[in-house]
């Protein structure tokens, strides 16, 4: 019997889960969510997606649509205009949905549509999970205005109707504890996951004397892309035949635009902005630069290291916890310490950065590989199911 046909009571239907997130858009949440999508099915899994706004923005609908799933959208959530009248409207278009597609699992994201999903399961036999994916949980729920104080109250007094947490990192399960005085043994940790196919080991570029860098992600302050402009720029004051090809979109992008220009980088430094080819930009690079100044884990990261590129990251914890040995580290925002360990990649020979990237590669082969992630996390859902948690 395969592992599709085997679930938590004994029977031979998959667990049946809705992943409730509020928007899909371009970040590592909606790419996350389509690689579980993607091997949910293989692990016994039958994936359903519901999304408390309507989509706003280029997101993955098409190959969702591609695998047979079609988003569910229930309604905004907390802190959107409405009330509170509104508010329940969620909630029981949330446990309608559960009714509908006989849930068992309701795995939610983000505090607002924790809260949804949390109170959808409240009395029901379905359970409901979060899914912790960054750290600074208790400040992202200070986020909703004047009212932040209250959600975040709330969130704490009905902390006991949700059944479990799953973290993508150790450290984001700490923080969590820490913040918001979970007890650290209902965490799970259960890492992201990366699609070792659609990233294949790539074999370094010839050593040509110019060092072609590239960062991926959303272009938010805390990615710290300023910095990595600026130690672009002092690397090459330095002597160094550095360039940066940043991927990505976000509310930062004029402001990152400017000191491009301010700098004197244009055509040193290019924004390629959103694009699916993330494979095909690391073939033509020659290491990845990962600046974050807060992440949960980095699904950019580990593509990354999955890809066989040397990699520079900032010296925080997500960091040191999936990248391990296998990168060069600097302190965040730190232009000088990242200038002077984009020197040391450029000085690399070829066998040297091939070594660092095999490193990298098979860093990921024995912990992110995305089948034994899905397939950790259907274990998750059948063991919480059958009251084994």
């Amino acid at each position: 019997m395969s592992r599709a046909d085997v679930r938590a009571d004994g029977g031979g239907r998959a667990v049946r889960v809705l992943y409730l997130v509020p928007m899909l858009g371009t970040g590592g949440v909606p790419q996350s969510l389509l690689l579980i999508a993607r091997n949910a099915k293989a692990c016994g899994v039958e994936f359903s997606l519901a999304l408390l706004f309507p989509l706003s923005e280029p997101s993955i609908t098409a190959e969702l649509g591609a695998l047979g799933v079609t988003p569910h959208v229930v309604g905004p959530g907390p802190g959107s205009a409405g009330g509170l009248r509104a508010w329940r409207r969620v909630v029981a278009n949330v446990g309608r949905l559960c009714a509908d597609l006989g849930i068992d699992v309701v795995d939610s994201c983000e505090p607002n549509a924790d809260l949804a999903g949390r109170f959808a399961c409240a009395g029901r036999r379905r359970k409901h999970v979060i899914h912790l994916i960054a750290t600074g949980y208790k400040e992202r729920l200070r986020r909703f205005g004047k009212r932040g104080w209250e959600v975040a109250r709330l969130y704490a007094a009905t902390s006991r109707l949700t059944d479990g947490y799953v973290a993508v990192s150790r450290t984001v399960a700490e923080d969590t504890a820490r913040g918001l005085g979970t007890p650290r043994r209902r965490i799970a940790v259960i890492s992201r996951g990366v699609d070792l196919e659609g990233f294949p080991a790539q074999p370094p570029r010839p050593a040509d004397g110019r060092l072609r860098l590239l960062s991926v992600g959303r272009l938010t302050p805390w990615k710290g892309l300023g910095t990595a402009v600026r130690a672009v720029g002092l690397a090459r004051s330095r002597g160094v035949d550095a360039t940066l090809t940043i991927a990505g979109e976000g509310d930062h992008r004029e402001a990152l635009t400017n000191l491009v220009s301010e700098l004197g980088l244009g055509g040193v430094v290019r924004f390629v902005g959103h694009t699916r080819a993330v494979a095909d930009l690391h073939r033509d690079h020659d290491a990845f630069l990962f600046p974050s100044e807060s992440e949960g884990l980095g699904n950019a990261l580990l593509e990354a290291m999955a890809s066989a590129r040397p990699a520079i990251v900032s010296d925080i914890a997500p960091s040191r916890e999936a990248a391990g040995p296998a990168a060069l580290r600097f302190r965040p925002g730190d232009e000088a310490a990242l200038a002077a360990a984009i020197g040391r990649v450029a000085a690399m020979s070829q066998a040297e950065r091939a070594a660092m990237g095999s490193r990298a590669r098979r860093r990921v082969e024995e912990r992110y590989d995305i089948h034994v992630a899905v397939d950790r996390l259907a274990g998750y859902y059948r063991e919480l199911i059958g009251g084994r948690r």
